[in-house]
């Protein structure tokens, strides 16, 4: 797994930037695929009254489910923090 693989390894690793990228591509690619094929397909068939209240039991049971304490276990203490949209700038 691509997230796992950077977490192991150093920013200036020689690998670092290509799987970061192939990473950052793939994200895009299932988000636009979801956005683009399946989300208005579910909306056709389910309508917006079941959408809402699935959407309003997901959160109840977010606010319900336990929480992992310790650090991640993908994340290293030392890793800076970049939002996604900053990264992909970066390399942009």
């Amino acid at each position: 797994m691509l997230v796992v693989e950077l977490a192991a390894m150093e920013p200036d690793d020689e690998r670092f930037d290509a799987k970061t990228t192939v990473l950052i591509e793939s994200v895009e690619h299932h988000i636009e695929e979801e956005e683009q094929e399946w989300y208005p397909k579910v909306r056709e068939e389910l309508g917006r009254k079941q959408l809402q209240e699935m959407s309003a039991r997901m959160l109840e049971l977010r606010d319900k489910a336990p929480r992992l304490r310790g650090p991640s276990p993908t994340r290293r203490p030392h890793a800076p923090h970049i939002p996604c949209g900053r990264l992909r700038r970066l390399w942009a």
